[in-house]
Order: C-alpha cells, then structure tokens, then sequence
C-alpha cells in the first residue's frame, strides 16, 4: 500500500508539473493580424524594406502607389509592442517590419514573423534587408540592392543593375530580355550558372570572377555569397 501510495504522490506531482510547464506556452500562443496601407508613389522612386523572417513578395505594375500587404505572426504582446512602421516623402517609402514600442525590451523572441505582398510602380528602385526571409520580385525594372544571411532570392524579368548578398541562400535571376553588363561573382564555395555568356577577366581560388555577361556594357551585376549558388537565366 505505502508503494502504491507513493506511487500516486509521484504521478500527481508530475502532472501539476506537467501542468505548470504547459501554462506558460499556452499563455504565449501565436496570434495572427494583418496590416494593409496604400501610399501614392511615383515611378523612379525606392522601396526601402527590412524585414527578420517571413515571406516577402514585391510585384511591379503599372499603377503609381506603394499597396502593401502584411500577415503578421506573434504572441499578443509583440504584436502589441512591435509595429510596422512606414515612413515615405516625395522619393522613398521606408518599410519597417520591427518597430518596437519606446522603453520595451524582450530577451528572446524580440520581432514578429511578418510575410509581406507589395506592389510597386515598375521602374522602381529596390533596398531589401532581410535575415531569414525568402524574397520574389517579378516585374520590377529599376535597380535593385538586396541583402539576406540565409534567405534565397528569387527575381523574374529583371532588367536593370543588381547588387544581391546573401550568407547560405541561393540567387536565382531570370532576365527580362538578353541581359549584357559587368559582372562580378564572389563567393567562398557557392557556383555560377548562366545561360547567358560569361567573359572572364579575372578569377581567384575563393571563387571571385569579374568579367562581362552577355556582350558586356556600363550595367552592373553584382552577386555574392558564402554558400549559396547563384543561377542567372
């Protein structure tokens, strides 16, 4: 009886332990809100965005406004304390995934996930600043900065110069047209593959390659990596 007894105590003991444990994560569930805002826009000017995780997708069109859609995902109170913020004047709009709220500070877990859709007049100039994000941009024909630690970029019909890092993701680039310019590829074991020609200047044992695409010209394309492939089309 005094094992049976015993064996009782234990057994309730670990389920109000299991009960305390499981308190806290039921407290902190994800929720899920979206932020939508259209801001008029001129044709020549730039996006600026900087975004930790999420998906992000920029579409150029023919309209003469900034249309950003936004699902955010995070527990109540990050969603309360850390906003989207977007700034613009007459030449930039200013996207910022991770605002937070004056004198708030968490240890961990310190920005939302937040998957963004935006549209853009299509001779727009791209500033993109992820960290783990994947990042589609079809139909935008201005000149395009892109940085990320381990997302992938993929870029359709693009035409105009291109400066693209990322740490362990991989770039893939299909060209509106037959692309011609400068070209620069650094990367410590990433690999280039072009359906275009490449014309080779120069080249080094950590994979730095400086040469022309196509027939060469004054536009420049710039592509770096640690890791990751860089696929030109």
């Amino acid at each position: 009886m005094k094992n049976l007894r015993n064996s009782a105590i234990t057994a309730a003991a670990l389920a109000v332990c299991a009960l305390g444990i499981a308190s806290p994560s039921w407290a902190g569930q994800r929720e899920t809100e979206q932020f939508d805002r259209k801001v008029p826009f001129h044709s020549g000017g730039r996006l600026k965005l900087n975004n930790f995780s999420g998906r992000v997708t920029i579409t150029g069109g023919d309209s003469n406004e900034v249309v950003i859609h936004a699902v955010r995902h995070a527990t109540r109170e990050r969603l309360d304390r850390i906003k989207i913020d977007v700034e613009a004047d007459a030449d930039e709009v200013s996207i910022e995934a991770n605002r937070k709220e004056s004198g708030w500070h968490e240890r961990n877990d310190n920005v939302v996930e937040t998957d963004f859709e935006i549209q853009v007049p299509r001779q727009t100039d791209l500033d993109v600043n992820v960290f783990s994000s994947r990042v589609d941009i079809a139909g935008v024909s201005g000149r395009q900065k892109l940085h990320a630690f381990s997302g992938d970029f993929r870029v359709t019909e693009a035409t105009g110069p291109m400066d693209v890092e990322t740490f362990s993701g991989d770039i893939d680039v299909a060209f509106s047209g037959s692309p011609n310019g400068q070209l620069d590829f650094d990367s410590f074991s990433g690999r280039i593959n072009s359906s275009r020609p490449i014309t080779m200047h120069s080249s080094s044992r950590r994979r730095r390659m400086q040469g022309e695409l196509g027939t060469g010209g004054d536009t420049q394309f710039r592509f770096k990596t640690f890791s990751g492939d860089v696929t030109l089309r």
